[in-house]
């Protein structure tokens, strides 16, 4: 008993994961920084098939790809709604503002001490000053 066998070659596209793509496509590769082209067959290279040809576009890896274009990691670009996408690790983040600082409480004030100086030590320590301050008291007594 015979047995029918069939042999395919690609001659005018060629395949990837994603399926056939014409010749003369382009495929961009963001995890290798790199666009992919397919060839056609060649008189030079023989009676193969269609190929692919692979250019590095920047030396890293771990590109992303917004619109058609590749961007490098650390890389930026503005999106539609004018949000900065920032590639980080072949992914594209969405950047957004640093929260505000919340201010640390302040002290409570020192609790008053029966005197005639309170009023005045009590200024000198809410109010900032560059120089020491003195507090002179005196005191007369009647007889």
């Amino acid at each position: 008993q015979g047995e029918i066998t069939e042999a395919h070659s690609l001659k005018d596209c060629c395949l990837d994961r994603s399926g056939l793509h014409h010749i003369d496509t382009e495929v961009m590769d963001p995890a290798t920084c790199s666009v992919r082209e397919c060839k056609g067959r060649s008189e030079h290279r023989g009676p193969g098939t269609a190929y692919w040809i692979s250019r590095r576009t920047f030396p890293d890896c771990n590109c992303c790809s917004l619109d058609g274009s590749m961007i490098p990691p650390g890389g930026w670009v503005l999106s539609i709604t004018s949000q900065n996408l920032t590639c980080c690790e072949g992914k594209l983040l969405v950047e957004t503002a640093p929260a505000p600082a919340t201010a640390a409480p302040a002290p409570a004030p020192a609790a008053p001490e029966a005197s005639a100086t309170t009023s005045a030590a009590l200024s000198a320590s809410t109010t900032p000053s560059t120089t020491p301050s003195t507090t002179t008291t005196t005191s007369t007594t009647a007889s």
